[in-house]
């Protein structure tokens, strides 16, 4: 396998064409690269300095199952309800000239809590979407649509 060949313009034309039973213009693509089923999870979600990954900067997934959006959606919920209690809490707590010793303690509290409860999520989803994948491809193998029977596909 070649991608340069695979993925040639010409060669995207003809799939394009194929998929569709149609000639397709397919000028208006700009790039095409190959892709490799695979999840992956940061090991933190953030650093020492406030620095946070949410959404696919925290974890990636095969494309089985709506997984992807909706748990990156869900980190950011979880991510922004935290840091608005913990702001509104230090405006209210804030004595003129404090040090912000107590703040960065908490803010740490807050990302250790929101990497403790969003990245076992993640872990889960991405093995249920891989799993999900490997199923799909299970089936499309039982109705010989592989690349054995590219005629079917």
């Amino acid at each position: 396998q070649d991608p340069q060949v695979d993925f040639a313009p010409n060669r995207v034309q003809a799939l394009v064409s194929a998929v569709f039973g149609m000639p397709i213009a397919t000028n208006q693509i700009q790039s095409t690269r190959p892709w490799t089923m695979k999840s992956w999870i940061a090991s933190r979600y953030h650093n020492d300095n406030g620095l946070v990954w949410v959404g696919d900067a925290a974890h990636v997934f095969p494309p089985a199952g709506g997984f992807g959006m909706n748990t990156g959606l869900q980190d950011a919920h979880n991510l922004a309800w935290k840091i608005c209690a913990l702001f509104r809490g230090h405006q209210q707590q804030q004595q003129p000239e404090e040090d912000n010793t107590q703040f960065l303690e908490k803010r740490k509290e807050c990302l250790d809590s929101y990497e403790r409860e969003r990245r076992p999520v993640a872990m889960q989803n991405a093995a249920l979407s891989v799993r999900n994948y490997n199923r799909v491809l299970a089936v499309m193998n039982q109705c010989y649509l592989n690349h054995k029977h590219p005629e079917l596909l």
